[in-house]
Parts: structure tokens; sequence; C-alpha cells
């Protein structure tokens, strides 16, 4: 932004000239001093005039040619007298490199412009399938197809993530814990009767159906926006505590995976402290595959998925 400094600053004295505007009006006048005549008054007063004139022109003049001089070299630095600026060569370049007066501009200083997603290390491109986002903004694109495979347990998932699948469910049981899949890949049709039979319950709870809706999409995905339907998520529970309730979080289970599932490419989807963010109250049993390097990464951050992504 650029200021008219002409209209925004009165005219400043140098300092000479506030040094000598104190010395007129301050010194005392001595008894030894004689009074000046009138005539010699009247002499001294021409001969000042005709001096401040004077010296006033050679300044101009001098400023004038001091000007061109920057013109010449590329207008760097160029001021006006009126700004009450510093000459040239005595500080006056950096009003226009970011001095006094100019708002910095961070795209020349190397500064992140404003609204841009963060880089991160992992190198995969935001297209990535690991990177697929699915949450109550970003539905899944109808022609989307899910390469499915199915673990030893009998349940389906993608299966470019089976491998890293069995590797966390492996690892799991031989450090002495009891994981269970309860939930896995889910079909459009699966994830609507899901939503559908949550809806009627709160129904018969006394909620009427519009507001039963807005509840259940806290807790459900509403159909097509929902990991499930990717082939990407699981849902993972203590076998001594099967409940879909905040309660995993205290199971020997569950600490094992929060505290390991990235070495598997896993995270923990819906943390206590994202709901705002991701759309989905806390689910301390819902997994989802991005892969060991995301994994890692928004592990160490500790953000969600859609703060990786910077959405």
């Amino acid at each position: 932004m650029t200021i008219d400094r002409s209209k925004a600053q009165p005219t400043r004295r140098s300092g000479a000239q506030r040094r000598m505007q104190t010395r007129e009006t301050c010194r005392p006048r001595t008894s030894a001093e004689p009074k000046p005549s009138a005539a010699l008054s009247r002499r001294r007063f021409v001969f000042g005039v005709a001096a401040i004139f004077g010296a006033g022109l050679c300044g101009v003049a001098w400023m004038t040619g001091a000007a061109s001089q920057a013109d010449g070299a590329g207008g760097v630095g160029r001021t006006s007298a009126g700004e009450g600026s510093a000459p040239f060569g005595s500080g006056g370049a950096a009003l226009g490199e970011g001095g006094r007066g100019q708002e910095p501009n961070q795209n020349q200083t190397g500064g992140q412009a404003e609204n841009q997603p963060p880089v991160y290390q992992s190198g995969l491109s935001p297209d990535d399938w690991r990177l697929t986002l699915v949450n109550p903004e970003h539905a899944i694109d109808s022609s989307y197809a899910v390469p499915l495979a199915t673990t030893s347990d009998g349940r389906l998932v993608d299966e470019r993530c089976l491998a890293d699948t069995e590797r966390l469910l492996g690892a799991c049981r031989a450090a002495g814990f009891a994981p269970f899949v309860c939930s896995a890949y889910r079909t459009q049709e699966t994830q609507e009767g899901l939503f559908e039979n949550h809806v009627r319950s709160l129904i018969q709870q006394g909620y009427s159906e519009a507001d039963a809706r807005v509840e259940t999409a806290t807790v459900v995905a509403r159909p097509g926006t929902s990991e499930h339907q990717l082939g990407l998520a699981l849902d993972i529970v203590d076998e001594a505590m099967p409940d879909l309730t905040e309660a995993q979080e205290t199971t020997p289970t569950q600490r094992w995976l929060m505290e390991h599932c990235w070495e598997f490419g896993y995270i923990l989807r819906y943390p206590t402290d994202k709901s705002a963010i991701t759309g989905i109250v806390y689910e301390p049993w819902h997994y989802r595959y991005v892969g060991e390097a995301v994994a890692r990464e928004i592990r160490e951050l500790g953000i969600c998925l859609e703060e990786y992504l910077g959405i």
C-alpha cells in the first residue's frame, strides 16, 4: 500500500533548523550587548531574508539534481522534500524497500501466503488413493471403484492396504491383546440401512424426523460420506468389550492400537479434540488407512486428516 505522505504528514524541520529556532527564541540578552540601531536592524533583516532565500534555492537545486541522478539509476529510494524524508544516500532508499510507512509484502519477503495448505514431507499427492477425503462435506465420487480383498478374519478391505491391515492385527495379537474388527468395507446399501435404523431409533426416543436425521449424521455418516465405503476404514474393538462407546479408549487393545497403529499406516480418524473439524464425534475405535509416511506425520503433528490436507 502506498501512502500519500504530502497530505498525511506536515513538513518537518531539519535538526539544524530546530536548533537555530531554539537559539533565536530562547537565548537571553546580556547587559553587555549594545542595543542595535533601527537602521542596523533593518539591514540585518534584509540580509537575513536574502541569505535564507538563497540557501533555499541552492537546496532545491541540490535536491533536484539528486533526484535526477536517482531516476537515472532506476528510481530506487526516491523521496520528496515534502515528505520530510532523509536526503538520498542517508537512508532515503529504505523507504522504497520496506522502510517506515510501507506495509511489508509477504510475497516479496518470502513469507507463506494466507490460506495456503502446509507442505508436508510424505511426498504423496493429495490425489493419492491413500489420501482420499470422505467426510460430511466431501462425498464419494459415484465413479469410485474399490479393489476389494478379504482379510484372514473374513472382512473386506481395499486390497492395496490388505498387507498392512494383516500386519497391524497380527502385531496387536502378538503383543497379547485381542482386537476384533466389527466393521470394514460397506456398500452404499449397507450404509443407508445403518443410517435409517439410527434415525428410527431416535424418533422412537421422541425426536422429530428432521432433528433425528441431524443428530444421526454426527454419529453415523450419511450414505456416500462414510470412509467405510472406501475400504480404508476399520472399526476395531476389544473382544472383551465390544460396545462402540467412549469406554473403548480404556481397554488394553485400544491403548495399544492408539500407540502403534501409525507404524502400519493407520490413524485414529476421529480424535476427541477434532470433532469441530471432522464433523464426527469422538470414535476411539475407528481407524483409517493413509500409509505409514502420512500416519507418522499426522501423529507427530497432532492433527487430523482434514488439517493434513489443508481443508
